[in-house]
């Protein structure tokens, strides 16, 4: 197989991996949102946040992967691939993990009731 092609399917696979990756973590922000309820201004700093990371990732492997060039297709697989990960895996993920953690929250917050309620007697 020729090397640039060999090179341009690695660069595609990579936005594709990140696409994934990055949705994987903003549904961890979910999970905790869920968890935890935030204010709309607290959401929304996360969100700026989160993006500016993202975006900074994003650059980041496009840089280190085809020397900052963007390429129209790593774009549509970064998107598709995200679209894809929130159509299939994203509401199971979301779901299991919002169940797993208010369990362990709810959890510890019965464990340090019983801690209190001998010094509240």
């Amino acid at each position: 197989m020729n090397t640039s092609i060999f090179l341009e399917l690695r660069y595609l696979a990579a936005a594709s991996y990140w696409g994934i990756i990055l949705f994987l973590v903003y549904d961890l922000l979910r999970i905790l949102r869920n968890t935890f309820h935030h204010g709309k201004i607290v959401i929304g700093i996360q969100d700026i946040c989160f993006w500016i990371v993202a975006g900074i990732l994003i650059f980041r492997m496009m840089y280190l992967q085809n020397d900052g060039m963007i390429r129209w297709y790593s774009t549509v697989a970064m998107v598709l691939s995200m679209v894809l990960y929130q159509k299939i895996f994203s509401p199971m993920i979301v779901g299991l993990g919002t169940k797993f953690t208010l369990f362990i929250k709810n959890c510890i917050l019965r464990l340090l009731k019983l801690l209190v309620s001998p010094i509240m007697f």
